[in-house]
């Protein structure tokens, strides 16, 4: 008895069929053709290549985030203080309802290292990449009334 092997038949199987003849997988091996390759529904390279791209947007994001918070705290405690600001961090995490739930000052958190500078006239807070281009990209620092101070111009 024979067994005919039919390549006609068509069946896809990630996103090829399976109707391409033995010669044709020949004939485009003797050119140097690669064969099609399969769709695998993974992410490509440069999906994947993005990922520490996006984790410094985060980075970027939070260190921006938790300066806002610091400034939020800082104006609060001025509004319940008669105008003055903290003179320091413990002024804004210590007490029966404190401000803030965790002291951000001299400390490295994703990838930033936060600073602050307390008087009672001013506050100046300050968030700095570890390593410029690869936690972060930028550096941060709010002033009173929650602005963000432009980085000096270069040159």
């Amino acid at each position: 008895m024979r067994v005919a092997l039919l390549v006609c038949c068509v069946v896809l199987v990630a996103g090829h069929s399976f109707a391409e003849t033995v010669k044709e997988r020949l004939r485009r091996a003797q050119r140097g053709e690669a064969a099609p390759q399969p769709q695998t529904g993974l992410p490509q390279p440069t999906a994947i290549a993005d990922l520490p791209q996006a984790k410094r947007a985060a980075n970027n994001a939070l260190a921006r985030a938790t300066l806002r918070s610091m400034s939020k705290a800082a104006e609060a405690y001025a509004r319940k203080n008669n105008g003055a600001y903290p003179t320091s961090a413990q002024d804004l995490t210590e007490g029966k309802r404190p401000y803030l739930n965790t002291t951000y000052c001299g400390q490295t958190i994703a990838g930033y290292i936060y600073e602050c500078f307390f008087s009672a006239e001013t506050y100046k807070f300050s968030a700095t990449p570890v390593q410029v281009g690869v936690t972060g990209t930028k550096a941060y620092t709010i002033l009173p009334g929650g602005v963000f101070e432009r980085p000096a111009a270069a040159g």
